[in-house]
């Protein structure tokens, strides 16, 4: 088990939202190897969330699309092989260029059909070839909750650079606002990387000048993202546009926020929380993934006035 589990970060964030006691119980769940009855489950996904830390140590959000078993775990559930070579991300995105063996690094495979998640996290114990040896330290199931539900495909993405920012200009705006589904990669200094998945209606985050504002909202009460954010707030996104086929990845540096009004358009379902990211850099590319047509919202989305 990951113990005692949590650390400071964490601690305060569940004292402060009243779930110090939902956190030790839904605590039970954090193994130290991937669940015997999960381990199917990556070799299975077209889709990765990848969280990494780049030259500077600042954590960097990556999706990875496949064929069915370019991602796997190891039959003890004590690693996971990733294929590099038929995994694909965004053009130019650097990530497998940061996953040198010892690195840190974690995953979030999601199957969007049934809303499924798994949230591993580790280092890299080797690179050999095209393929990433990724030696586990914990692993668990998240809920279903907030993901919309769509059927997916890998695809290779057009060739192209991507578009490169600073400033947020209006193209970059507009993804945000209509995205409905986007990971973001933090770290703490011991407790190593994590990435998780962030869902909400079209509009869930909200776009103030160089600043996003994204609504938390009622979840396991563990708070692994807000629990890093609190200690350290740098962070990388993955904003995903389905519909047009684009990924913007974003790095930034974020602080939770408590006792937040209600806002009718972008609600914070209740919870009174929220965490803010100023964006220092962005890249805009081809997404590696199709969607077929048609999306099912999560029914636990708040829905805007």
């Amino acid at each position: 088990m990951r113990s005692a589990a949590f650390h400071a970060g964490e601690i305060e964030v569940q004292t402060r939202a009243g779930e110090r006691q939902v956190a030790e119980r839904n605590g039970q769940i954090l193994g130290d190897e991937i669940p015997g009855g999960a381990r199917p489950f990556l070799g299975q996904q077209s889709l990765v969330a990848v969280g990494a830390l780049d030259g500077a140590g600042h954590p960097w959000a990556s999706v990875v699309t496949g064929p069915p078993g370019f991602v796997a775990s190891a039959p003890d559930g004590r690693a996971v092989a990733l294929s590099t070579l038929h995994g694909q991300v965004a053009e130019g995105d650097p990530l497998f260029e940061y996953l040198a063996a010892g690195a840190e690094v974690a995953l979030l495979g999601i199957e969007l059909r049934t809303r499924r998640r798994l949230r591993v996290y580790g280092e890299v114990a080797e690179v050999a070839g095209d393929h990433v040896r990724v030696q586990v330290r914990g692993a668990y199931p998240n809920c279903p909750k907030y993901v919309q539900k769509r059927q997916v495909r890998a695809v290779l993405a057009p060739p192209g650079a991507p578009v490169r920012g600073v400033t947020l200009d209006a193209r970059a705006r507009a993804l945000i606002e209509r995205c409905d589904t986007l990971f973001i990669a933090s770290r703490h200094a011991t407790a190593g990387l994590d990435v998780s998945h962030r869902g909400g209606a079209p509009g869930f985050v909200e776009v103030r000048g160089q600043t996003l504002r994204v609504p938390d909202y009622a979840g396991n009460g563990m708070y692994n993202t807000l629990g890093n954010l609190w200690l350290d707030g740098r962070a990388g996104l993955a904003l995903l546009d389905f519909e047009r086929g684009e990924v913007l990845q974003v790095q930034g540096t974020a602080r939770v926020l408590f006792d937040q009004a209600e806002d009718a358009r972008h609600p914070a379902g209740g919870t009174g929380r929220a965490w803010e990211l100023t964006v220092a850099s962005w890249a805009l590319a081809p997404l590696p993934l199709a969607a077929a047509p048609g999306v099912e919202p999560s029914p636990f989305n708040p829905r805007p006035e």
